[in-house]
């Protein structure tokens, strides 16, 4: 039977009431991100770097081009045009490095075909730098990138040989600058043919893990799971069709969707605890998590109703799901007529949100949250630290439920200590 995350918190507004982070207290802010001169007014955000100090995403100056913002002592910079491969043509940054060295993505090349590149960002090149793909490889593109920027992986297509020519097969790779672009297979007993798609969506803080989906012979798209030891797992185990769309930090914590009486529905899983099925709220029916903190402690994505009405959603572990409007709102942030369709995705320690919505103008603006982590301590979320949170972390603990069982990013009695450290610890 799976589990669904449900509230248990007294007041939403207690769990932004406490932060753990390191370094003191951290504050509720909202910052929407502009966008480039000339065009339509237009921007995204797609991903945000380990450390929460670089955005990346598209704008559009006349074309939908590659942007980068950075973090700067008076607040945010940007956005900064990264050059595309053809003129006019469209471009993408998705992930990016800690340093603010690298961003990667896919940029469209004169033929018209999406080609990953990386772009080089301080200090700047010319021009974006093309990953070579393997034999037969011609269209493709990069999701997600290491902190370090030493591993990238996403996806790209192959031809096939034939006549009439059949379809190509879209090949999940990883990618390094010592081995270039490296195909990951499939999941177990499946022969990749014409049409066949498996994709890899995002990887760990180090690269060791990537998640992404598969289809299996009857063309259901399963989740996996890669680690170089044990190659591509499929964490559904055949028994449920999905989507792996994020991974945590230490690699041990996937969300994404599931489908459900054909709708999708968003999901966290750890090895430990199998399948959670996070909360969709009422007015809602359907939703996905695109990423994840360490044990499953919180979690960002998105709900929407009947295939559209996308609201961006908070997902913190023992506590209701959020939209992050709402969050930003109980934290005192004034949030006007914005409305915030997306969040897409979240520095590692879970206090960064990146994202897109439609900003009063009605139109489509990249904006970025601060939002404090819930105090540790307070496991049931009731606002106080007290002898219940322990029992209440001991119940979830032996339930396998991610948050408890890899609390402190050790699965296991280690994560016993751990929270016992933290409660001692109180709350600020």
């Amino acid at each position: 039977m799976h589990k669904v995350r449900r509230l248990v918190e007294g007041g939403v507004l207690l769990s932004f009431l406490f932060a753990c982070a390191a370094g003191g207290q951290v504050a509720h802010s909202f910052t929407p991100l502009g966008e480039l001169p000339g065009g339509a007014f237009s921007s995204r955000a797609s991903g945000v770097s380990a450390n929460g100090r670089v955005i990346v995403g598209r704008s559009n100056n006349g074309a939908e081009v590659a942007v980068v913002w950075m973090l700067g002592e008076s607040g945010w910079v940007g956005p900064v045009m990264l050059p595309s491969l053809a003129a006019g043509a469209t471009a993408e940054a998705r992930a990016c490095d800690n340093a603010a060295t690298t961003a990667f993505g896919d940029a469209n090349n004169a033929s018209g075909f999406r080609q990953p590149v990386s772009w080089c960002i301080t200090p700047a090149c010319p021009s974006p730098i093309p990953m070579p793909y393997p034999a037969m490889g011609y269209s493709g593109v990069v999701y997600s990138c290491s902190a370090d920027g030493g591993v990238a992986c996403g996806e790209f297509l192959e031809n096939q040989i034939g006549f009439p020519p059949p379809l190509p097969i879209t090949r999940a790779f990883r990618w390094t600058p010592d081995g270039g672009m490296v195909s990951l297979g499939t999941i177990p007993g499946v022969v990749a043919g014409p049409g066949h798609q498996t994709i890899a969506r995002a990887c760990s803080s180090d690269g060791s893990v990537i998640v992404g989906n598969a289809n299996d012979a009857m063309f259901a798209n399963r989740p996996w799971r890669w680690t170089e030891a044990g190659g591509m797992v499929d964490i559904s185990a055949a028994e449920w069709s999905g989507i792996a769309r994020g991974v945590s930090p230490d690699g041990h914590t996937v969300v994404g969707s599931f489908t459900e009486f054909g709708l999708s529905k968003p999901f966290l899983w750890s090895a430990d605890g199998g399948r959670t099925d996070l909360e969709i709220p009422p007015g809602f029916d359907s939703g996905g998590s695109f990423a994840v903190t360490d044990g499953g402690r919180r979690a960002v994505g998105l709900c929407l109703f009947g295939g559209s009405g996308n609201t961006a959603m908070l997902w913190n572990a023992g506590a209701p799901a959020i939209s992050i409007r709402a969050a930003l709102l109980n934290g005192g942030v004034s949030m006007s007529l914005w409305h915030l369709q997306s969040a897409t995705a979240m520095s590692d320690d879970g206090t960064v949100i990146v994202g897109f919505g439609i900003n009063p103008d009605g139109q489509q603006e990249a904006w970025v949250a601060t939002i404090p982590m819930p105090c540790a301590a307070d496991f049931d979320g009731n606002g106080t630290r007290e002898v219940g949170d322990i029992f209440a972390f001991l119940a979830a603990w032996f339930a396998g439920d991610p948050a408890a069982y890899a609390f402190g990013g050790t699965p296991g009695v280690p994560a016993i200590f751990a929270f016992l450290t933290a409660w001692f610890a109180g709350c600020p």
